[in-house]
């Protein structure tokens, strides 16, 4: 599998957080695909929905681990406030730099290997304890 590429490895079994996610990956997709055409416009207006969509979707699942008592919820919440934080910051440096092609890029490279590593880690932990504390 692709780094940043949806498969249903990547379930978590709660259907809310699994189409965030799928929305999540679909949008680097198509962060990827505008890149592949030279269109920037197109990017950008994908970056700003992943920025938006991402709080949301953060909220989200902080708002299920808490409900659910989850023990990791600290560092969970560390890790989303990590990615705000740095996904502004290389925002702000390459805007200020005026190089909108190669903000888009490094973005875009960045953002499919986080997303996939934090499903993989960070959200694969917190979904089998969420499991667990179903059963």
């Amino acid at each position: 599998m692709t780094t940043g590429a949806w498969s249903d490895e990547l379930l978590t079994g709660f259907t809310e957080i699994d189409e965030q996610h799928r929305e999540l990956f679909a949008a680097v997709d198509r962060l990827n695909e505008a890149l592949a055409r030279g269109e920037l416009s197109v990017a950008l207006h994908t970056v700003h929905f992943v920025e938006r969509y991402v709080l949301s979707h953060f909220a989200a699942e902080e708002a299920l681990m808490r409900s659910r008592g989850f023990p990791g919820l600290e560092g969970h919440t560390a890790s989303h406030d990590a990615f705000v934080q740095s996904f502004l910051s290389k925002r702000a440096n390459f805007e200020a730099e005026g190089s909108l092609g190669q903000l888009m890029v490094e973005l875009s490279e960045w953002l499919g290997a986080w997303l996939h590593n934090h499903v993989c880690t960070a959200d694969a932990e917190m979904a089998r304890y969420l499991r667990s504390a179903v059963a």
